[in-house]
């Protein structure tokens, strides 16, 4: 519902200061127009820029609301407001490798500093929207009862809504931005969805991608690095997508797709005009993929006694970009991502140093590892895991005993789980020949599993 020149006036009266108050008498008391007579004596010139800019900036919002301003649908996505500096550093810290359990304090006092890669986003928008008016349009609009509501609705809606407007279409351009600099991971698809067969293979694809979304992957983010896996629970994921292919799509549907319920579906789905990229159809992002923030959003006011006119500035400045690290998938009519197989062939396996003396009480340490191909080449894939089973014994070589009698180690001569060989202290003469068979086993996923042997022999001194 409207609201009247009476009511306007004097809802900006008792935001005004005292001065104000005491000069400028109430509109509903003593009518619009010996309140209009104050505003515009030219001694009260003052008070007439006080009650327009209160009528701007706190009367406004009231008048907008009721008038459906245009909204931009991204505003979702937007983070908290940056007051202070103009750049936001964005990290992610790589993930830490297993490393194998040591009864020993030999790496106690080692710093393990956390690895991290680095994004900045700088403020990249500056815009100013500008809307004037003069004094005799102001007065025009106290002719109507109903005058100054549309005469504020105008001020205030058209800079926010331009502003609402171009800022949708910034956030809209960083889709193809990313694509043509990062590039997104894609999802193929035969054709758009227009009809119940086709609505069906898009919703039976987003619920296979929001699935594997939720497991930590490098298949999703953008920088692909191995050390940053990404991923997204159900309530993170939104949907953006054109009406026209949403409406080929199921509520119901999409709540399954989701894991969430009906009502809360509405909330993680985003129409679009378009996405900008020939042959998308959606794109399945999380919260925190746009890193959108204001830096300064605000209206200044001027008059300009010369031509007796009032220009309103709407200023806002922000940060607009996308997030590498976070998990995003385009769901597309054109060529998918495909997956690179990787093979791996085992060409053998070693075990290191192949000889060697020992004493009594010794410590040795062990290095097994498998040698193999990988196709295709450049790979960065290590062959792995260089572990092993072992196997201890031991053969006479004194005159004394039989040569080359085997005889039994006591359970104190073993290889433990760092491949570490640790001899006995007693029960050995020198001239004995100690022999660790080590066995590493490839399993294959796709084919034969193999066993590899490697020998070494110590002889005791």
């Amino acid at each position: 519902m409207a609201v009247d020149n009476a009511t306007i006036l004097d809802k900006v009266r008792t935001k005004g200061t005292d001065d104000y108050q005491q000069r400028i008498p109430s509109a509903t008391q003593t009518g619009v127009a010996n309140t209009m007579r104050y505003l515009f004596d030219p001694m009260n010139r003052q008070y007439l820029n006080d009650c327009v800019w209160n009528m701007v900036n706190r009367i406004g919002l009231t008048v907008m609301a009721q008038n459906a301003p245009f909204e931009n649908p991204l505003a979702i996505f937007k983070k908290e407001n940056l007051y202070w500096g103009s750049t936001v550093q964005e990290i992610a810290v790589k993930w830490i490798k297993a490393h194998g359990y040591k009864d020993d304090a030999e790496e106690l006092l080692k710093m393990h500093r956390p690895e991290a890669a680095v994004w900045f986003y700088e403020m990249n928008r500056r815009d100013q929207y500008p809307i004037s008016w003069t004094e005799d349009e102001l007065r025009q609009a106290f002719v109507d009862d109903y005058g100054l509501n549309r005469f504020i609705a105008q001020i205030m809606e058209t800079p926010r809504n331009s502003d609402n407007y171009d800022e949708m279409n910034i956030m809209l351009a960083l889709i193809n931005h990313y694509e043509q600099n990062l590039g997104f991971y894609k999802v193929h698809l035969d054709s758009i969805p227009s009809d119940e067969t086709t609505a069906k293979t898009l919703l039976k694809a987003l619920r296979s991608t929001a699935g594997r979304m939720q497991f930590p992957s490098t298949q999703y983010n953008a920088l692909n690095v191995t050390d940053i896996p990404a991923y997204a629970n159900p309530q993170q994921m939104v949907l953006l997508i054109e009406p026209e292919y949403l409406a080929s799509l199921d509520v119901d549907a999409l709540s399954a797709v989701f894991q969430l319920d009906k009502a809360e579906v509405p909330y993680r789905i985003v129409q679009v005009p378009s996405l900008g990229i020939p042959g998308a159809v959606a794109l399945l992002v999380s919260t925190d993929w746009y890193q959108v923030r204001d830096t300064m959003y605000g209206t200044t006011q001027f008059y300009n006694p010369q031509t007796l006119g009032n220009t309103l500035y709407l200023n806002h400045w922000g940060i607009y970009g996308v997030s590498p690290f976070t998990p995003c998938a385009l769901f597309t009519t054109d060529a998918g991502t495909s997956i690179t197989a990787v093979t791996q062939t085992v060409t053998g396996f070693t075990l290191t140093p192949t000889t060697g003396d020992v004493k009594a009480g010794d410590v040795v340490q062990l290095t097994p590892k498998l040698t193999a191909t990988v196709e295709p080449t450049g790979t960065a894939i290590e062959v792995a895991p260089n572990s092993a089973t072992y196997e201890v014994s031991a053969r006479h070589a004194s005159q004394e005993k039989t040569p080359g009698a085997t005889f039994q180690l006591d359970i104190n001569t073993f290889v433990d789980d760092q491949a570490r060989l640790h001899v006995q202290r007693g029960g050995l003469t020198a001239g004995d020949v100690i022999t660790v068979t080590g066995t590493a086993t490839y399993v294959n996923p796709n084919g034969e599993t193999t066993e590899h042997k490697a020998v070494c022999t110590f002889t005791v001194k």
